[in-house]
């Protein structure tokens, strides 16, 4: 932007405005403190401002600025001599007829002595709606536009970090520099403004500005005064003087009244310190049979505990019982049609889940999105941050490669770090709305806090520092990529939990990971030959080391060797969804084993839950166990419900049940 003569501010008119902005600010605070601003709060201001400043200048457009250290315009006599001579500073845009004065503050030392303190004070006039709106409009019409925002950030940093007060009042907002301001104080909104007030006639804004700013020669060119008869200034100054000592004399009196006072307030005092002790003593005993009435309740909720471990316990052995019996009973259901019928089923349900697996995935352009808006978001927190060691991660479904056409974007950045020194997701959440993201919902609350957003049509979060999270979608990837058939189980079974509605583990049934678990060991350990791989089981020499937040996160990343292991199991897709839907339906032991995608088998369990926390909501027993493949204690289907874990079961016998009839209807629900 080209910045001319009659578009600039000197270094003392630039001071000159701030000083004008702070008057108007405190008008609003000290109206209904018979308008006396003390000196000190406009000096502390001015300072504020000051270092501000300094410490940020190159995100201002005003030239640096020592006017204030120079004029000293932070000590009270600096000030007041700044605001006698103003008019040979700069031109105002504030009501300038201000009268500078002392009060006198008695503080009590003890009972027979008194001390004075002297407090400078400036006596502000009190703004009508009227005036303030003519000030707004002078702000916005004199002074250059091209400085508004740097005054609407220093007005609202003073607000915020210096006085206690807010000032004038107005909400706030965003600036282009990167820093909040008050939106009346905008330039975006004094452009606004200049639309609709009275309009100038053509150069007449220019010739304002420049006799404003000519008005500290006046003093210059004025012929002497006549000192033979008294100015009306001096005698002003008498009249205030008198008005001074009488004032001081009835502050006097007031004084001695209040001593008067304060003796017959100590001894009601004293009668209300009698009377709160005997409430005292009375909450005392309340309080001791409200806490005994605690210990009684929490005895017999211990019992109810107890009681309720015993019954998980039976419920548990009934459970075991049950998947015996079934087991006993397995060899007794027999297919009914013959070899070439249940060929053609096979294949039907194939061809099925292929349709399927198509409509359901994600589409190139969106994967593209993906990975254009991940380079994007890293880019702009780079800048926002100025951290070159910031990296933003994607992990979940888009970088396991399990993504539909339907999931959310994840991500999590590592070495963000707030500037201001507060609370680092709020700090993201700011990152996001300047790099242009929208819809920001904050979730600080969540066991792991995320930000929300939209960004280039996409859903997404962002957490900060997850590794375990983008570890865990390399090795389900990894997995992926071994064998295709992988792909189009998943979305297979995805369907059918879906569709019988266990996918959900806010509600204490299966979550997405839990259940790709299931699939990768059912292909591990259940498939005979075995589709896929133990990653973590490999000799030293194939694993690809890793330690994450003391967890050994090793596995075989090579993924394209495997060609020939995969080969050796020729099943269809078809065959393998109606094994998988038998083994998890009739064959596993809910109760009793775990599917540990570690090791990569299916056996009996070798983990107890760990102790949980009052506010912990989870079941204290584990009613179903899918452990997780790098921290080992974790049962990552932990929060499933008995009652939903005989769901979950019930699921997959009713699917293997309707595959083993070609009833791909009831299978998947479809409307």
């Amino acid at each position: 932007m080209l910045i001319n003569a009659s578009t600039t501010l000197t270094s003392a008119e630039w001071t000159g405005i701030l000083y004008d902005l702070i008057l108007f600010e405190c008008s609003g605070k000290y109206a209904s403190v018979n308008n006396e601003c003390p000196i000190v709060d406009i000096t502390d201001a001015l300072l504020n401002a000051w270092h501000f400043h300094q410490n940020n200048a190159y995100r201002f457009n005003c030239p640096y600025d020592n006017f204030i250290g120079t004029k000293v315009l932070h000590s009270s006599d600096s000030i007041k001599t700044y605001i006698t001579s103003l008019r040979s500073h700069t031109f105002s845009i504030f009501p300038r007829q201000l009268f500078v004065g002392t009060r006198y503050i008695f503080t009590r030392i003890d009972n027979d002595k008194q001390a004075v303190q002297r407090q400078h004070i400036l006596s502000l006039p009190r703004l009508s709606d009227g005036a303030t709106n003519a000030f707004l409009d002078r702000y916005a019409a004199l002074v250059p536009s091209y400085y508004h925002n740097d005054f609407s950030a220093l007005v609202l940093y003073i607000r915020n970090n210096w006085w206690t007060h807010g000032g004038s009042g107005g909400s706030t907002c965003m600036l282009p520099n990167g820093l909040k301001g008050v939106v009346k104080l905008s330039k975006k909104h004094t452009d606004k403004k200049r639309l609709v007030i009275t309009p100038f006639p053509p150069g007449e804004l220019e010739r304002l500005r420049l006799l404003a700013r000519q008005q500290k020669d006046d003093t210059d060119t004025r012929p002497p005064e006549d000192d033979t008869n008294p100015r009306q200034e001096d005698i002003d100054v008498v009249i205030r003087r008198k008005q001074e000592l009488t004032r001081m004399e009835a502050q006097q009196k007031e004084q001695d009244q209040i001593r008067q006072q304060g003796e017959l307030n100590i001894l009601q005092q004293q009668l209300e310190a009698m009377r709160l002790e005997a409430i005292r003593l009375e909450a005392t005993q309340s309080e001791a049979m409200r806490l005994e009435a605690i210990r009684l309740e929490a005895t017999q909720s211990e019992a109810m505990r107890l009681e309720a471990v015993r019954l998980e316990a039976t419920r548990l052995e009934a459970m075991r019982l049950k998947d015996e019996a079934e087991q006993k009973m397995l060899p007794q259901l027999k297919e009914k049609q013959g070899p070439v019928e249940r060929d053609q089923k096979v294949a039907t349900i194939t061809q099925y889940m292929a349709t399927l697996q198509t409509s359901q995935m994600s589409t190139k352009d969106n994967i593209n999105s993906v990975r254009i808006l991940h380079r994007v978001l890293q880019e702009n927190l780079r800048r926002y941050t100025g951290r070159e060691n910031l990296t933003v991660h994607l992990f979940g479904s888009f970088e396991s490669g399990l993504s539909s056409i339907a999931s959310d974007a994840d991500f999590t950045v590592y070495n963000f770090v707030s500037r201001s020194g507060g609370d680092s997701i709020t700090e993201l959440a700011k990152a996001l709305q300047w790099s242009g993201c929208e819809a920001i919902i904050t979730i600080a609350s969540a066991q792991v806090p995320i930000v929300s957003f939209t960004a280039r049509e996409l859903q997404c979060d962002i957490s900060i520092h997850q590794p375990m999270g983008v570890i865990n979608s390399k090795l389900i990837a990894t997995y992926r990529r071994i064998d295709n058939r992988f792909l189009t189980l998943w979305f297979a079974v995805r369907q059918i939990a879906k569709t019988h509605d266990i996918l959900s583990s806010s509600t204490g049934y299966l979550s997405s990971y839990a259940l790709t678990m299931m699939l990768i060991v059912f292909l591990q350990d259940v498939t005979n030959p075995p589709i896929l791989p133990k990653l973590q089981q490999r000799e030293p020499r194939h694993m690809v080391s890793c330690k994450v937040e003391g967890h050994d996160c090793s596995f075989d990343r090579s993924w394209g060797n495997f060609e020939k292991f995969t080969g050796r199991n020729t099943k269809s897709t078809g065959e393998l969804l109606v094994d998988f839907c038998r083994f998890y339906g009739y064959l596993f032991k809910y109760a009793t084993e775990e599917v540990n995608p570690r090791l990569g088998v299916i056996k009996p369990r070798s983990s107890n839950p760990p102790p949980r926390k009052q506010k912990d909501n989870r079941p204290n027993d584990w009613s179903m166990c899918v452990m997780d493949p790098f921290i080992t204690d974790r049962n990552v289907a932990g929060n499933c419900r008995s009652n939903n874990v005989a769901e979950i079961q019930k699921c997959f016998q009713d699917a293997f049940d309707a595959l083993n009839v070609g009833d791909i209807y009831k299978v998947f629900k479809q409307n």
